[in-house]
């Protein structure tokens, strides 16, 4: 479950269907989104992030952690080809 999403709804007043309704996807996806059971695309991480005004690394933090162990990794193949 994505804690930091379902906290921050919570906090501002807005339902599910509020969200959706507001970043045009219908309120099954964001609650598949919410439970885990569906991971968002980054238009729609975006989308949501604008609506509750924050930034999308803090309601997706595994997608930051992926994305930084992604360029770690990558990195590291540089140094290895130098």
């Amino acid at each position: 479950m994505l804690v930091h999403l379902k906290l921050a709804l919570f906090q501002r007043g807005i339902t599910q269907a509020v969200l959706a309704t507001q970043i045009r996807e219908t309120p099954a996806r964001i609650s598949r989104i919410i439970h885990g059971r569906l991971k968002p695309r980054a238009s729609e991480r975006i989308r949501i992030a604008r609506v509750l005004g924050l930034p999308s690394w803090r309601l997706f933090p595994d997608v930051g952690r992926a994305r930084l162990q992604r360029q770690k990794q990558a990195r590291k193949q540089d140094h290895g080809r130098s």
